[in-house]
């Protein structure tokens, strides 16, 4: 139910991204590790939709290492 959620709410957004040719970056905050955002991106897979790695945030609620974080999510990276 989330990931459907996630996935009709940055439709139309990143839409109107698409057309007016501008990037979406999704950043973490409260995540601690990179396992769902991997789920969100791949299933939305929009060359507008991106991800903006907060190092600051990883480090301070992170379970796993920064490694961990570019490894699962470094296709996505912008």
């Amino acid at each position: 139910m989330w990931l459907n959620n996630n996935k009709a709410f940055w439709k139309e957004i990143i839409e109107t991204a698409e057309n007016k040719k501008v990037t979406c970056l999704y950043c973490n905050v409260w995540d601690d590790t990179p396992n769902l955002l991997k789920q969100r991106f791949e299933s939305i897979n929009f060359e507008y939709f991106k991800f903006a790695f907060d190092i600051g945030h990883a480090h301070y609620i992170s379970t796993v290492s920064i490694g961990k974080w570019f490894e699962e999510l470094g296709d996505y990276l912008e």
